[in-house]
């Protein structure tokens, strides 16, 4: 075995120990970024599912006209794979609204598929809607 004069630097079991030790304080960080960064695209893909719906609702708004008290649209996405269904209906089911005639429900049900698994999500609306005459005028 060869024996050196110099005793400086680190010696191979030192070194060892050191990235031994650097790994399990690092491996926690890298599992928790990595939670982090996936959570966070499910955020996202919420969100535009949110974006969906609002402006889904927009369009169904658009397309009825303003005396119906009864409407259902449906829609399909393809990027990313979506379906999308409007109804428009009565609110009595709901105790607070079955007093007041004029309010409606506003419900919008956005179906996709994620990791071979059907899901859903639901938005709901309550919108006051007066009754309009429409007799003509003699």
């Amino acid at each position: 075995m060869i024996h050196s004069k110099n005793t400086d630097g680190f010696t191979m079991m030192e070194s060892i120990f050191a990235v031994a030790i650097m790994a399990m304080v690092l491996t926690p960080i890298f599992i928790l970024q990595g939670n982090t960064l996936r959570n966070v695209a499910n955020m996202a893909k919420r969100i535009q599912r949110l974006f969906f719906m609002t402006d889904f609702v927009q369009q169904a708004r658009q397309a009825q006209a303003p005396t119906l008290r009864q409407f259902t649209l449906e829609k399909k996405e393809n990027n990313p794979p979506t379906v999308l269904k409007y109804e428009l209906g009565s609110a009595e089911k709901n105790p607070a609204f079955k007093d007041i005639p004029c309010v409606l429900q506003e419900k919008v049900t956005i179906t996709w598929e994620e990791n071979r698994r059907r899901q859903s999500d639901i938005l709901v609306n309550y919108v006051y809607k007066p009754k309009i005459d429409v007799t003509p005028a003699a």
